[in-house]
């Protein structure tokens, strides 16, 4: 089976106060509808500034408001952070970088944020270059979608294809789990 985005649910108390699961809230010592499990679309969150009348509106009408949604990720601002080539902190050895976070932002398609090796720096690969991961015998191209404005980290767009061996392991691994990554220099463009 291919991996998919899991159901996110925003549970939302009669007071205002919200969290965001992937499982519908249940709990013995409260009525069934206490707390309701209203589910989110793909790619959506509430925000934590979210105006607390609009939080007692959707309690009451037990449906989220769609003006109130914002996108579970967004590359922010443009920022120009351009390096030379030969300076990015991958070499052309594999090294394991720790997945950090993983955000679907539609059904088949996930941003994940991979630490790096030394945390008090950017990638630092110049652009138009692209990195690779490797998973047993499987290695394939990704070029970060994060700039070297990030410090420590970096992030990959990446597409969940049903029979894609790589794409599938990113869809699946665990939060501090290890991918191996590396940056030859004939992959600058």
């Amino acid at each position: 089976a291919s991996a998919r985005a899991e159901p996110q649910f925003l549970h939302l108390a009669p007071s205002g106060d919200f969290w965001l699961g992937s499982k519908i809230y249940a709990a013995k010592h409260n009525p069934s509808d206490y707390v309701r499990s209203l589910p989110l679309p793909v790619g959506q969150i509430i925000p934590d500034d979210c105006p607390h009348e609009a939080l007692i509106k959707m309690y009451d009408a037990k449906e989220v408001d769609a003006e109130q949604l914002r996108p579970a990720w967004s590359a922010g601002d443009p920022t120009a952070a351009v390096v030379p080539p030969g300076l990015c902190q991958l070499t052309d050895e594999f090294t394991d970088c720790m997945l950090e976070e993983r955000t679907w932002v539609t059904d088949d398609s996930f941003v994940v944020r991979f630490g790096l090796p030394d945390a008090t720096k950017p990638l630092n690969l110049s652009t138009c270059a692209c990195i690779l991961a490797g998973h047993k015998d499987d290695v394939r191209p990704y070029t970060p979608i994060s700039t070297n404005a990030l410090t420590g980290s970096f992030e990959l767009l990446v597409k969940a294809y049903p029979n894609g061996a790589l794409s599938q392991r990113l869809a699946t691994m665990e939060v501090d789990e290890a991918m191996p990554f590396k940056h030859i220099k004939f992959n600058v463009k």
